[in-house]
């Protein structure tokens, strides 16, 4: 029964996300917040009833590595920060499969990873289409992107070498030294694909960019619009290099300053969680299904 609640509890709370950024292109930090504090209520209440300890534990430590690769996303702008608290809050909430699920391919290594890789995988395809379908036929984009990716190398080998941690940390905290080998190898064939899946994330951003800009009054500007470039105003100037919209207050201040401003849209990310959940619990490790 347990295992059925913590299944909804990320599912739910992640669908409910992924419903509030493709309406708004925000998600109320509550949603993660509540989905996050309920699946560690769960699994704290798996360990008392159990016994066991790896519930907690497994919750803490992969929810906690999980919203640390989010935020370094978000940190490095490729996502946002909304992205960065629902992935924390899933892996808060589905740190290991629910009691009562099978999926029709496991894997060796931790759940934790084939549900991070998955998210990857289906965020990839997800965003791919988009961006070929925005940036492929503007040549200014395609320049652009090149002369991007370039520059970009030692954010790619940063995350990278965050990934060996992440990996064997949870492996070790899961399944024990004896586990490293195998995370090893698991590490060797899933970099390319995270690696495959930042690149994919810069060419978003040149589609964003050069494709997905406009300029408009700033009697059209709201909250949450994001700023394509900064704004400046009397005592601040407003960046435009993360995905952060703009507040309430900010848009006051912008209205008194200039009469335009250029704002940005985007591929809204959370959709894949939820996604990437049903496969990860239902079908399993993709990883598996494709290539081993």
């Amino acid at each position: 029964m347990l295992g059925i609640i913590v299944f909804a509890i990320a599912l739910v709370g992640s669908g409910i996300a992924a419903v509030w950024d493709l309406r708004t292109t925000e998600v109320p930090d509550i949603i993660s917040l509540l989905t996050a504090g309920s699946g560690i209520l769960v699994h704290l209440i798996l360990t008392i009833t159990t016994g066991e300890l790896t519930y907690i534990v497994s919750s803490l430590v992969v929810g906690s590595l999980f919203f640390g690769l989010g935020w370094i996303f978000f940190l490095t702008g490729i996502w946002g920060g909304a992205d960065a608290f629902v992935m924390g809050a899933v892996g808060f909430a589905l740190p290991t499969v629910p009691q009562g699920f099978q999926p029709a391919f496991s894997a060796p290594w931790p759940f934790g990873f084939t549900l991070l890789i998955n998210i990857f995988i289906v965020g990839a395809v997800y965003t791919m289409f988009f961006a070929l379908y925005k940036g492929l036929g503007s040549k200014k984009v395609m320049e652009e992107f090149f002369n991007d990716i370039k520059g970009y190398w030692k954010r790619m080998v940063l995350i990278s070498a965050f990934y060996v941690v992440l990996l064997t940390v949870s492996t070790i905290v899961t399944v024990g030294f004896s586990g490293i080998g195998t995370s090893t190898r698991y590490f060797l064939g899933t970099l390319p694909i995270l690696l495959g899946f930042l690149a994919v994330y810069r060419f978003l951003k040149n589609v964003e960019k050069y494709g997905m800009t406009s300029r408009i009054s700033v009697d059209d500007l709201e909250e949450g619009d994001v700023l394509a470039k900064p704004v400046e105003l009397e005592d601040e100037v407003l960046d435009a290099d993360r995905i952060v919209g703009v507040t309430e207050d900010q848009v006051s201040k912008i209205r008194d300053a200039v009469d335009e401003v250029t704002v940005k849209s985007g591929v809204m990310f959370v959709p894949s969680f939820p996604v990437a959940i049903l496969l990860s619990v239902f079908v399993g490790d993709l990883i598996v299904l494709f290539f081993i």
